[in-house]
């Protein structure tokens, strides 16, 4: 029964998950991926499941052994990946699989199987990339505070240095600091061996297991700090053509350094256990305390039962498949109105000049095609205006702009906060640098006669409101992008930015619901 069992759940397991096993691989494999290690996740599971197959092995199995409380957890973690494909948030769908793989090793293996494999199954789980705005909130706060750490050791060593924005400014030099500088691919990735090795260390305590997890976050942030103040020291030594000249296939100086500080903050790890060894001498080399096993309380659970609940989870499974093939992850644009183009050509002194199509990633992203692109002047100045409504049937609102921001190749330089127009409209001020330009932006979300920036609360009211057929009115993403001119004042930016909304908002309340 177990081999059945296993072979029918792999089949409706694969079948559930595919969307996500798609989108995980896509997002590992994409140019400059934060998560590119997520390839190793799933080996070092196996490995050490392998390595503890022998005790598993020779654990106790049968009905006895095995607990119904594996089938709330199937079915937990399959609604949770309903809504998650109902959502379109693959990250979310991609961390129920390990509750699925748990319960159904507790229907069927039992809780022994269950408690020495945890840890391989749990493991599983940070393979799974965060979310996007997870990724642009922590991406954009690395990435300054690494600056600021290289911009401080730059001027202890006597080289004064200033950071603007993106940028550092250092003599004669001027290096940008991208997001794939921002360490965050580093913290993931030492934040999974942190893991591992806390793991692997257990045995010494849980000191040990503390300062490995305590270690891997301060280590990859410091670490990506001391290899930007290396790159600026060598830009400085040699030049930037020098730095960023291949030298082997694609790999410059600039990419060797990051290779050699991120095995120096692996090797705090460990030097914070062999810390703490020394420290608790009595810890270190302890022999395990042997833990009596709990007795089992209740009525152990028959060979009958146990066919039930699994017969049970097979068919849950089977459902969810069903649906995960038919009507879940399939981003089908919902908006086909044309409201946005009733927004007029003239917006008291700002007349319309240019005007885009919105392009099929843009249609596709956004899950509707009513969608504007325009340029207007006032004749001294320009301002980009992007609209976008999408309607109450659509699974969610919209991607959070930084993330759309450094799709297109921009530098996010600062992100900030605005209340305008007496507080009715709350947004998003942020600064990008684009081939030397800077620019700035400001977005909203208008939902009914609500104006905010706060995409989460935007996406869940869009979210929940198509679940429960309630009938709103839809949200409208809008977004104003502005030049600046050389010495131009954020002020003065931002009263060019507030002009235009106060000629904007009466025909947004004209036009859209």
């Amino acid at each position: 029964m177990r081999g059945a069992a296993w072979a029918a759940f792999s089949l409706l397991f694969f079948a559930n998950y595919f969307p996500a096993f798609r989108w995980m691989v896509a997002r590992w494999d994409e140019p400059a991926s934060y998560m590119s290690h997520g390839w190793l996740i799933p080996p070092i599971s196996a490995f050490l499941l392998w390595q503890r197959r022998r005790e598993i092995a020779s654990l106790p199995r049968g009905p006895a052994q095995a607990s119904a409380w594996g089938f709330p957890v199937i079915i937990v973690s399959l609604l949770l990946h309903l809504t998650a494909g109902l959502a379109d948030v693959s990250s979310l769908s991609g961390l129920t699989l390990v509750g699925v793989l748990l319960g159904f090793v507790l229907l069927v293996e039992g809780k022994p199987t269950a408690k020495a494999a945890w840890f391989p199954i749990l493991f599983l789980a940070l393979m799974v990339p965060p979310p996007e705005f997870v990724i642009d909130k922590l991406n954009f706060s690395l990435k300054l505070m690494a600056a600021d750490i290289a911009t401080s050791l730059l001027d202890l060593v006597g080289l004064p240095a200033i950071r603007q924005g993106s940028y550092m400014i250092f003599g004669d030099e001027k290096l940008a600091v991208g997001d794939v500088c921002s360490g965050l691919r580093s913290l993931l990735a030492l934040l999974d061996l942190g893991v591992l090795y806390a793991y692997l260390v257990r045995e010494r305590g849980r000191a040990g297991v503390g300062a490995a997890l305590a270690m891997a976050v301060p280590a990859a942030i410091v670490g990506n700090g001391l290899r930007i103040f290396l790159v600026a020291c060598l830009v400085i030594a040699f030049g930037q053509a020098a730095v960023f000249k291949p030298l082997v296939g694609s790999w410059d100086l600039h990419l060797f350094t990051g290779a050699f500080i991120f095995i120096a903050a692996f090797g705090c790890l460990y030097l914070a256990v062999w810390a703490v060894d020394r420290l608790s001498p009595a810890v270190s080399g302890r022999e395990p305390v042997p833990r009596a096993e709990p007795v089992q309380k209740g009525v152990p659970m028959t060979a009958r039962r146990q066919r039930a609940w699994l017969a049970a989870s097979l068919l849950a499974l089977a459902a969810a498949a069903a649906l995960s093939e038919s009507v879940l992850f399939k981003q089908v644009v919902q908006g086909q109105t044309d409201l946005a183009r009733n927004i007029p050509r003239q917006l008291g002194a700002w007349q319309l000049v240019d005007e885009q199509t919105a392009t099929p990633s843009e249609v596709q992203g956004l899950e509707t095609r009513d969608i504007i692109k325009r340029t207007y002047s006032d004749g001294r100045e320009y301002m980009e205006l992007v609209v976008a409504y999408i309607a109450h049937s659509s699974r969610k609102s919209a991607h959070a702009q930084e993330a759309c921001l450094r799709g297109a190749g921009a530098l996010v330089g600062s992100i900030g906060k605005v209340s305008w127009e007496n507080g009715r409209v709350n947004g998003k001020l942020i600064s990008i640098d684009v081939r030397d330009q800077r620019e700035w932006v400001c977005y909203w979300y208008k939902i009914g006669d609500t104006y905010t920036a706060d995409y989460l609360a935007s996406s869940l009211r869009m979210f929940l409101g198509g679940l429960i057929g309630e009938k709103i009115q839809g949200a409208s993403l809008v977004r104003i992008l502005t030049p600046e001119a050389r010495g131009e004042s954020q002020a003065r930016i931002e009263s060019r930015m507030q002009d235009f909304t106060h000629a904007l908002l009466p025909e947004l309340k004209k036009a859209l619901p």
